[in-house]
């Protein structure tokens, strides 16, 4: 195997360089997950889901708006040193409070994601245990550890 060139070198290093809710908004979306909800603000927004994974491979889900593919809303959260959630199982923690009370409800009611009643605290916020119910978001993710595993300097 040879070595990569320079223009590899550096196409691998800005991979390698992006901060995760850039890897995760550039992340495959899954079609067909977009639908309208209100904001506080009274704004109807249309976004679509978009997944990855954190560092420590956990599912990442945030959304983007639709028609200009700008992040929009976090879903997910990746609490460290929190050992009780079951990713076998498809179960990921989801921010519920500030910015996401009125988000939050709203993917909720599409039906794609069920909550377990499992909360965790950190600090002065406490979050909830929700189950994935399509394998779409994890199907993704797979796919985002094979690229970063790719890429990454071995």
């Amino acid at each position: 195997m040879s070595a990569p060139t320079l223009k590899e070198a550096m196409a691998e290093l800005e991979v390698i360089l992006k901060s995760p809710a850039q890897r995760i908004a550039e992340a495959s979306a899954y079609d067909g997950a977009a639908f309208h909800y209100t904001n506080r603000y009274g704004d109807e927004l249309h976004v679509r889901f978009v997944s990855g994974q954190y560092n420590n491979g956990r599912l990442a889900i945030q959304t983007v708006g639709a028609e200009h593919g700008e992040p929009e809303a976090v879903l997910t959260v990746n609490f460290d040193g929190f050992d009780g959630l079951d990713e076998g199982a498809g179960e990921i923690v989801v921010k519920t409070w500030g910015t996401n009370e009125d988000f939050a409800p709203a993917a909720l009611g599409t039906g794609w994601f069920e909550d377990t009643g499992k909360r965790v605290s950190n600090g002065f916020v406490e979050a909830s245990i929700w189950r994935v119910l399509t394998r779409d978001f994890i199907d993704i993710r797979e796919e985002a550890r094979a690229e970063a595993a790719a890429v990454m300097p071995r």
